[in-house]
């Protein structure tokens, strides 16, 4: 045996050949790859409508609940309808903003989460596109929405 790379007959081993993809696999390849670049493209600013459409909902509820809760005279609402206003609305609390004066109207007992909280009031302007990635973000890494 001369060569090592020899095999028992003295004949040296098969040439491995790349693997050659043809027309219709670059093809094929290039068509999957066009068509989930258009699934993301369609995907995220439809998701972000969704969550915007859904944020606008909740916030009409809000209102509607804030205004039924102002109504009242002097205040007064009876605990178990203001409770069952915010079941309604699905909401913890309640506030109104007249003029430059935020009222508090109901609240449940909760403890508040700064650090969420006051990330969503310094976002001043929302992008779809953040408002994708952020929904995106939410349906993976947390629980159903309320």
């Amino acid at each position: 045996m001369n060569d090592s790379q020899d095999d028992i007959y003295g004949q040296p081993p098969p040439k491995r050949e790349r693997l050659r993809i043809g027309l219709s696999g670059k093809l094929l390849l290039l068509t999957v790859l066009f068509v989930m670049v258009a699934e993301v493209m369609i995907y995220v600013p439809s998701i972000a409508n969704f969550r915007i459409m859904w944020l606008t909902d909740r916030l009409a509820a809000a209102h509607t609940a804030a205004l039924v809760l102002d109504a009242a005279p002097s205040g007064m609402v009876p605990e178990s309808l203001a409770m069952q206003i915010l079941d309604s609305v699905g909401a913890k609390a309640v506030a109104m903003k007249i003029g430059q004066q935020r009222r508090l109207l109901v609240r449940r007992n909760f403890s508040v989460n700064w650090t969420e909280s006051s990330r969503r009031s310094t976002s001043s302007k929302l992008r779809p596109l953040d408002i994708g990635y952020s929904s995106i973000a939410r349906i993976f890494l947390s629980g159903p929405m309320m």
